[in-house]
């Protein structure tokens, strides 16, 4: 099963949900609101306009089977 997880970059939240999703065997993409200090490691989305966040990621992400928002406004995005 592939995931998109939806979160905030500073959010404590992350880290439970890929546990989570690595102990049911999930596949994951992060898309966060700002860039990360790791290239590569997720996608940056504009939270502040949920719209165009998910035009970008419809244009980059392949198919996925769910999305997730974390908390605050990625639950707008996701």
């Amino acid at each position: 099963m592939r995931l998109l997880l939806v979160s905030p970059s500073g959010s404590y939240r992350t880290a439970a949900f890929l546990d989570a999703a690595g102990a049911l065997g999930c596949e994951v993409a992060v898309a966060t609101d700002e860039p990360s200090a790791i290239p590569k490691a997720s996608l940056h989305v504009p939270f502040h306009d949920p719209d165009a966040a998910a035009e970008r990621l419809a244009s980059v992400v392949d198919a996925m089977d769910g999305v997730v928002g974390t908390d605050g406004d990625a639950v707008a995005v996701a």
